[in-house]
């Protein structure tokens, strides 16, 4: 299972990344189910969006598990387009080898298109997942726009 980043290495496609966010935050209903935590359980948050070819692409959210993975909250290198999956593999040990992800078209709302840079209701494919390491624990939840 590769990442976004990954993705786009493999693919010789150029791109960068911007931090919007990384820091702590706490699990809302959807998250807690999915990362199998209590409601306000502490996560981190990375909030990052992709210009490939020098053109925003798209919006990626990644929530985990704070006790697991709070050192990731103050982790550099993301901006310099890192890879998530990478980061856990080398600071945690983490292998990911699952993913259960959904698919859906939305409509951008005021801060999605401001990142995105296109109008407000613009249509885009919004994927969810929920990722599991090797052990079939719940690593991460992401939501790529």
């Amino acid at each position: 299972l590769s990442g976004f980043t990954e993705n786009l290495r493999k693919r010789d496609i150029p791109f960068q990344m911007g931090v919007l966010e990384q820091g702590p935050t706490v699990a809302d209903d959807e998250l807690a189910h999915a990362l199998r935590l209590s409601v306000g359980a502490p996560l981190v948050r990375l909030r990052r969006v992709a210009l490939v070819r020098g053109i925003p692409a798209a919006l990626l959210d990644a929530y985990l598990p704070a006790e697991r993975f709070g050192g990731l909250a103050e982790a550099a290198g993301f901006e310099a387009g890192e890879s998530l999956y990478r980061r856990l593999a080398d600071d945690f040990g983490i292998r990911v080898r699952h993913a259960h992800s959904t698919l859906r078209v939305v409509r951008c709302d005021d801060d999605q298109a401001e990142h995105l840079d296109v109008p407000v209701g613009t249509p885009a494919l919004l994927v969810k997942s929920v990722t599991q390491d090797t052990e079939g624990r719940a690593v991460d939840v992401s939501h790529v726009l």
